[in-house]
């Protein structure tokens, strides 16, 4: 079970990105073809994460 807490939506924006880091440094994943989906609070991250990395 996962407690949020206290957690803002900068700290989960955080989280997607420490996430898509690790995601990008696997053997066999390209970077230019990662999507992102995201669900409720989850829909805010995706949304800045793909327009932080334009």
């Amino acid at each position: 079970m996962v407690i949020l807490g206290n957690a803002t939506v900068h700290d989960l924006q955080q989280d997607a990105e420490k996430e898509l880091d690790v995601l990008i440094q696997q053997p066999g994943v390209d970077a230019n073809y990662i999507t992102l989906i995201g669900h409720s609070e989850g829909t805010k991250s995706c949304n800045r994460q793909s327009r932080k990395n334009k």
